[in-house]
């Protein structure tokens, strides 16, 4: 396993040992999660000087992924308190970064704006009322401070069909949906998580501007 992954899990693994109380989504064990591996792949095409930003950093693992890779300028937002203290100090203890994680809501304006923005593993569709109109509010974000070289979100797919109560048939959508919602866009996918293996079927899509 690749060292930046392998020193994130360790600590994963050591805040635990602490006592420290860790969403069950938190990877702890020592097996690559799928999500970190095509993550990893996409990232050997981007430019470390890149403005990067994740809605969603919980404890801050995709943000030490990239500060890992040698990106020099991340940033991120988590709705929970808890949870970007936890991020904060994590990127403090492995790279030397404070405060990278602002606690608050996304859509909000974000300085400098970003170039690469990153959402995985999160799915916000509580104000949504159809798979359309899900993908819309994605679209609407992905362009909030301005449209981004680079968005990179994953989603539950529309062939995972089984009962799942975090993940209504709202979110689930396909390749052909996603397209649609960011028209004018190259878009491009890869599988992470696959069912019945994984408990769903995820796929990140890297959304880029046309040249």
């Amino acid at each position: 396993m690749d060292r930046v992954y392998a020193n994130i899990i360790e600590y994963n693994q050591n805040m635990l040992k602490n006592g420290i109380d860790l969403p069950e989504w938190v990877n702890t064990r020592p097996i690559l999660s799928p999500s970190w591996r095509e993550l990893g792949k996409i990232l050997e095409g981007i430019d470390r000087e890149t403005a990067c930003f994740e809605i969603g950093s919980g404890v801050g693992d995709i943000l030490a992924i990239l500060a890992g890779y040698g990106f020099k300028n991340i940033a991120g937002i988590e709705m929970d308190n808890r949870l970007s203290k936890l991020a904060n100090q994590k990127l403090f203890d492995l790279y030397g970064i404070d405060g990278a994680v602002k606690t608050g809501k996304y859509p909000c304006t974000i300085m400098p704006k970003p170039e690469l923005l990153i959402q995985l593993n999160c799915v916000y569709a509580e104000t949504s009322e159809s798979s359309s109109d899900y993908l819309k509010k994605l679209s609407d974000w992905q362009r909030y401070n301005g449209a981004p070289q680079t968005y990179l979100v994953e989603l539950i797919d529309s062939s995972f069909t089984a009962p799942h109560e975090a993940y209504s048939d709202i979110v689930r959508v396909g390749y052909e949906d996603v397209q649609e919602a960011f028209s004018g866009y190259d878009v491009k996918r890869s599988s992470t998580f696959v069912y019945p293996n994984n408990s769903s079927s995820k796929f990140i899509y890297t959304i880029r501007k046309r040249d």
